[in-house]
């Protein structure tokens, strides 16, 4: 995502989508990264997940969403950490 959200075509085509995509905080779930670039990223190796995401859900914020990983949704899910989204 991180290629495409920063390119002048996304901020041509997508202008609003591209901005609220570079600005927004971003975790990065990876058990193969050892670090991430892109701006207002966090890495969290997948050991550590559920402590993670824990700690993450205690903190006052907003929601959170999770784009383009079964996986991830399937493991959070198992831990009880994800819920249906709500409309």
């Amino acid at each position: 995502m991180e290629a495409i959200w920063q390119t002048p075509v996304a901020y041509e085509k997508f202008p609003e989508t591209a901005e609220r995509m570079n600005q927004y905080d971003k975790i990065v779930f990876s058990n193969t990264l050892d670090q991430v670039t892109w701006k207002n990223t966090t890495l969290i190796n997948g050991d550590e997940l559920e402590k993670q995401l824990r700690h993450l859900k205690q903190q006052n914020g907003r929601n959170m969403l999770v784009l383009a990983s079964s996986d991830l949704v399937s493991a959070l899910s198992e831990c009880g950490l994800v819920r249906p989204f709500d409309r």
